[in-house]
């Protein structure tokens, strides 16, 4: 019996047609990497849109005041008007607590940047990028609506929550 062993030519064929299938191999793997990669963007956009619109609603809810919109109308901000957290609620010798003696003004808006929310006259914070619009409502009902259009790749996303406010509308 005559062993007989692989041509050389057999050999090349065969380390070609294996080299084409890792090829195509690893430009699937790359293709899907960067397929994730942009989905994760997407969705972190759409991520902090979703959390700076809860803290919005959340301030709102326990707000003094909300400045802006007035009931009935939109706005592209929304200003409300808080209780200063390190306020003493009631402060020694006072006959009467005012709730706004120790206020702060929030406001949300859209900047170049994204959503931003600037406390009184600081430096405003970056809440969300990647935000291309804002509208703020107050129904009658006393219903709060907050719309962020978030912008992701080429696809403009809108967003919107709403939630119930206890307070009077300046």
């Amino acid at each position: 019996m005559k062993v007989r062993g692989l041509t050389l030519f057999e050999v090349m064929v065969s380390i070609a047609i294996f080299s084409l299938v890792l090829l195509v191999l690893s430009q699937l793997f790359q293709s899907y990497g960067n397929w994730n990669a942009s989905l994760n963007t997407r969705e972190e956009a759409i991520l902090q849109a979703h959390d700076a619109m809860q803290m919005m609603i959340a301030e709102a809810q326990g707000a003094i005041a909300i400045n802006s919109p007035a009931i009935g109308a939109s706005s592209p901000s929304l200003v409300v008007t808080l209780v200063e957290p390190g306020q003493a609620r009631f402060p020694s010798g006072a006959p009467n607590w005012t709730p706004d003696q120790g206020s702060v003004t929030v406001q949300y808006q859209v900047a170049a940047q994204g959503l931003t929310r600037t406390q009184n006259s600081q430096t405003p914070l970056l809440l969300a990028q990647k935000i291309e619009g804002m509208q703020a409502r107050l129904g009658a009902d006393r219903r709060l609506e907050v719309s962020l259009s978030v912008r992701t790749g080429s696809i403009l996303c809108n967003l919107n929550q709403s939630g119930f406010y206890w307070v009077k509308s300046l």
